[in-house]
């Protein structure tokens, strides 16, 4: 579970004054269980999936071991392409690249999430930023960072087609239709909005 775990850095970190240092860690709305709307910071973290699993491990480790920091749980994240190529695709350019092909495709109507504006993210962590410097005071904070709008991965698809331009048809299935032992059985990953 090391891979999102970031050890090596909180080690490097914890080499200087304690209270100069303020670690941002990105985390993730996969830590909630997904049965429920609206999750709060202060809930239960059941991550049903490896991915999850790594980020509360992640989010254990840096609470335990900085002094200061900030976990922002956010949900899918979008906007323009990265400047540096991925190893794989975004969720947001994932759909435009099978939209743009024309075939029916099929995506799930019954997965919710929040999905944030990447500016809209490192506008809150500036913020944050700003804030730790500006005060000079200890700061551990826990956020959900979600977008303010709860879309299905079906409705996004419609989006980005709208948005494109696409004449396509996009196929509503049940995320249990899918046999992946990476799929999320959670359905349901809204929490509100947070205002920095």
């Amino acid at each position: 579970m090391a891979i999102n775990v970031p050890c090596h850095l909180v080690k490097w970190l914890s080499s200087f004054d304690k209270n100069s240092t303020f670690l941002i860690h990105l985390s993730t709305d996969q830590v909630y269980e997904g049965t429920k709307s609206f999750y709060k910071e202060e809930d239960e973290t059941i991550p049903v999936n490896v991915y999850g699993k790594t980020k509360v491990a992640a989010e254990q480790f840096v609470s335990s071991n900085c002094p200061n920091f900030a976990i922002l749980r956010s949900s899918i994240i979008f906007g323009p392409h990265p400047i540096s190529p991925l190893p794989k695709s975004l969720p947001i350019q994932w759909m435009d690249s099978v939209l743009a092909k024309g075939d029916q495709t099929e995506f799930f109507h019954d997965e919710f999430r929040c999905p944030v504006y990447v500016r809209d993210l490192v506008t809150a962590i500036q913020i944050l930023t700003n804030r730790w410097i500006s005060e000079s005071k200890p700061i551990q904070l826990l956020v959900n960072a979600g977008g303010p709008d709860r879309l299905s991965r079906a409705q996004m698809a419609e989006a980005v087609a709208a948005i494109k331009g696409y004449n396509v048809l996009i196929r509503s299935v049940s995320s249990s239709s899918v046999s992946n032992l990476f799929a999320n059985s959670n359905k349901n990953f809204h929490f509100w909005y947070h205002n920095y």
